[in-house]
């Protein structure tokens, strides 16, 4: 990869926002940068605008890799590290 990164950080650093326009099908980097971006986001500004967590994160994308279910696991996981302020 460029650099010599590995193309599976570069393809997390480049989909992050959109993941579901990558080729991935398995949790890997790309979805592990993608859950804690979106996570962070909800958990520091927790009114949001109005956002619920989904808003941040891309559902279809995670549904597909069937991880909808782990959602509140993580968020509740990255609020007890940080007590909510990651």
């Amino acid at each position: 990869g460029l650099w010599g990164v590995e193309s599976s950080i570069l393809i997390a650093i480049g989909f992050h926002h959109h993941p579901l326009d990558s080729q991935e099908t398995v949790f890997g980097p790309l979805t592990a940068v993608h859950a804690a971006n979106g996570l962070n986001y909800h958990l520091r500004h927790p009114q949001g605008n109005g956002h619920l967590l989904l808003d941040h994160l891309d559902a279809a994308y995670l549904e597909a890799l069937g991880l909808t279910g782990h959602i509140e696991t993580w968020k509740t996981a990255c609020a007890d590290l940080g007590e909510g302020s990651l």
